[in-house]
């Protein structure tokens, strides 16, 4: 009987890989992690960052755009499409 293989994702991924996941450059990734945007850690000298890391960096600039887009308790952009659309009716 021949036996099943499930895919083992990785659970850390090193600065090559993740620069690729977040479609960013080798030294936006490197400023993020300087600045403490990105939770990563070295083995040896080179970088790896979780997979829980990575979700929740996304997680994060999701926020910051959310907040960019709304303001931050402004108007949200269902409410400004709404007023745009009452000021060329009158």
């Amino acid at each position: 009987m021949a036996q099943k293989h499930e895919e083992v994702k990785p659970m850390a991924y090193d600065l090559a890989d993740t620069t690729k996941i977040l479609g960013c450059s080798d030294g936006k990734l490197r400023s993020e992690l300087q600045v403490g945007n990105i939770k990563g850690f070295q083995i040896g000298t080179a970088w790896h960052f979780s997979a829980r890391a990575i979700e929740d960096y996304i997680a994060q600039q999701e926020k910051k755009a959310a907040l960019k887009l709304h303001g931050a308790g402004g108007p949200t952009l269902a409410q400004k499409m709404d007023a745009i659309i009452a000021g060329s009716r009158a």
